[in-house]
């Protein structure tokens, strides 16, 4: 059967006279509209369609609320209006019209398409060709003359109209069986309801780009942006970059003001200031200008202290001498220092002596007393201070007539520490960082000193006097290096004075080395000569660096690598004459690593130094005869700055004797 056909449907048919907001009724098995005529014993269903389109089915209840269904009625309806398309499912609460049960026996649906609204019973076709013919309880409700649709198919027919015959029902009986009703429908397929056509391109805007950002200073560049306003759409141009980049701009240098001028850098007899670079340069911006600059240090002439007194007379040669010692050695071009000694004839009542000898100075037999070896030596230690000095000052001259019966000292050590205070090396030692004796006064007092002795007889013998200036850092070395050096070169006495520091790592404390050690020997080797001559007045002392906090570390031993380390260094100064400062504790338990140090180098010795606590006299007679007895080669090249030795050594003569 085609869609558009002439055709008939077995129904009964009720045409209803239908007015605005008038609700029509339809029951079964009776034919009153009032529904106070409904049959509440009737086992059969009701429908109630509304004219507003809100269609309600109870089952044995009178009520128009839908929330007051029957859940328990054995066949339980549910009527929904869906805008106004209205539903009647069997046994199913759903809403879905795909959920209507197709097995109930007497399913029922209701549709409504515009106004009219169909009831099928044993049917879920919404096909109204497909009404069946043989329900026992088929009914239909309609509207007259509302154009309608089928609403099974994808055509739409422009002029569907419902007609029929108005029937009256036999009394208590609506159906009027065989009623034919026909609808008619039009051949021609409805015009299309929607048309489309292509949507015109709307073209990509964007806003003004935004400011630059500050310059990221990882990757040298900066960077802005900018937002969509409208985007592209249906082909239209799209958007620009919406982030663009370029270099930072060039960041040249900037400097701040030249400071202040330097002390004076004795090692380059220059002088420095600097400025600070307050903006170093940037993506390639201006470099900085120099930040250093140099001038060469203000002359400084040498000044000299008044003369002293007259020594006594010489009567060998009839004449005496005064002295003056220099208090500030001339620098950087200054002018050189005058005339430090001064001879005249003796006075007239000692030259009869001179031509007679009938007296015997004091200083002849003062030079009887003179070291022959190192044995001979009493050390002082520490003279870090005025009142120190002074006292070492009367002991040296006690030394200088050859009575070592108390105090009296021929050795001096003293300690060298740079002072930020007064930017200038002064005598003290760690932690101090300042001292009111300078290296200055310090050395001008040993001057002086020398001259209480009488010259060797020879350039081979001991020095009387021995100066050891032990430096504590390379500032204080390099900032008295010139002081020393004029020290040195009016020192009369060969060997006389000993350079220290302690350049390599030692048995503890091995982060107080604060020396370049090629650069202290090269500079400590050069500081003078005798006259032109070969020999050296000055002894390289050098040693490692040690702790003395516990009974450990005082007995630690110096091992072979410290021995390589240091004799790998002297190779160029095998010549020299050099001596070892060892801690006396550690000399045992070291001996076969140390004595390398002595073995093939003639020129070399040690200085054997402890004065924290008295060593027994085992462990001195053990260093005694294995330095001075048992290597006949070792003997004489030991000094002994140890706590207590010059009586142990009593002890063994008198022993001996």
């Amino acid at each position: 059967m085609s869609l558009c056909a002439n055709y008939h449907v077995d129904v009964t048919y009720i045409d209803v006279n239908i007015s605005d907001n008038e609700d029509y009724y339809l029951y079964a098995n009776n034919t009153s509209t009032n529904t106070s005529q409904h049959s509440t014993h009737d086992t059969s269903p009701r429908l109630v369609v509304s004219v507003g389109i809100v269609t309600y089915l109870y089952a044995n209840n009178t009520s128009t609320n839908t929330s007051q269904h029957s859940t328990h009625d054995t066949l339980p309806r549910l009527v929904a209006s869906v805008g106004i398309v209205t539903y009647l499912y069997a046994n199913n609460t759903s809403t879905n019209t795909s959920q209507h049960s197709t097995h109930d026996t007497l399913p029922r649906l209701i549709v409504s398409v515009g106004i009219v609204t169909y009831l099928y019973a044993n049917n879920t076709s919404t096909n109204t060709s497909q009404h069946s013919t043989h329900g026992t309880s088929l009914k239909l409700v309609t509207s007259v003359n509302i154009a309608t649709h089928d609403s099974s198919s994808a055509n739409f027919c422009a002029d569907l109209v419902v007609t029929g015959t108005s029937v009256n029902g036999s009394s208590g009986d609506v159906a009027i069986a065989n009623t034919t009703a026909f609808v008619y429908f039009s051949k021609h397929p409805c015009a299309p309801l929607v048309e489309w056509r292509v949507c015109d391109p709307i073209n990509c805007v964007t806003a003004a780009w935004g400011d630059w950002m500050s310059c990221d200073m990882s990757r040298g560049v900066k960077s802005r942006s900018r937002n969509v306003i409208t985007p592209a759409r249906f082909g239209g141009q799209p958007c620009g970059p919406l982030i663009e980049s370029e270099q930072c701009d060039p960041i040249d240098c900037v400097v701040g003001p030249w400071k202040r001028w330097s002390a004076c850098d004795p090692r380059i007899g220059k002088k420095v200031r600097t400025r600070d670079v307050l903006t170093p340069p940037r993506f390639g911006g201006a470099a900085c200008p120099p930040v250093l600059d140099y001038t060469e240090c203000d002359p400084v002439n040498c000044t000299v202290g008044p003369w002293g007194e007259w020594t006594a007379c010489n009567y060998e040669t009839c004449r005496r001498q005064a002295f003056r010692f220099i208090t500030q050695p001339a620098l950087y071009g200054g002018l050189p220092c005058p005339t430090l000694r001064k001879h005249e004839r003796c006075p007239a009542f000692q030259a009869i002596l001179c031509s007679t000898r009938l007296f015997v100075p004091f200083s002849t037999k003062a030079s009887a007393m003179l070291p022959k070896s190192p044995l001979d030596y009493r050390w002082a230690h520490a003279v870090n201070s005025p009142p120190l000095l002074a006292a070492v000052k009367r002991q040296i001259q006690r030394a200088s007539t050859g009575d070592f019966r108390g105090d009296a000292v021929n050795a001096v050590e003293a300690d060298i520490i740079w002072s930020e205070q007064q930017q200038a090396p002064v005598m003290g030692h760690p932690p101090q960082t300042d001292s009111e004796l300078t290296l200055a006064s310090f050395l001008a007092e040993m001057q002086a000193s020398t001259m209480l002795f009488p010259a060797p007889a020879s350039g081979d013998d001991p020095p009387p006097l021995i100066v050891k200036l032990d430096f504590k850092s390379a500032q204080a070395f390099n900032a008295g290096y010139d002081l020393v050096r004029s020290f040195i070169s009016q020192y009369p006495f060969a060997r006389g004075v000993f350079v220290n520091a302690d350049i390599c790592v030692g048995p503890a404390n091995t982060q107080l080395v604060n020396f370049d050690a090629k650069d202290f020997l090269r500079r400590a080797s050069a500081l003078g000569s005798i006259d032109g001559s070969n020999d050296h007045k000055v002894v390289l002392s050098v040693g490692w660096t040690t702790s003395n906090a516990t009974d450990e570390e005082i007995h630690r031993p110096y091992t072979d690598a410290m021995v390589d380390e240091m004799l790998e260094l002297l190779k160029p100064y095998e010549q020299h004459h050099v001596t070892f400062p060892l801690r006396a504790t550690s000399c045992r338990l070291s001996w076969d690593v140390i004595r390398r140090l002595l073995v093939g180098h003639p020129t070399f010795g040690f200085t054997l130094w402890w004065a924290k606590t008295q060593m027994s006299d085992e462990e001195l007679e053990w260093l005694y005869h294995t330095l001075e007895e048992t290597h006949g080669t070792f003997a004489s090249r030991t000094f002994y700055d140890v706590l207590g030795f010059e009586e142990f050594l009593s002890r063994r003569q008198a022993t001996k004797a």
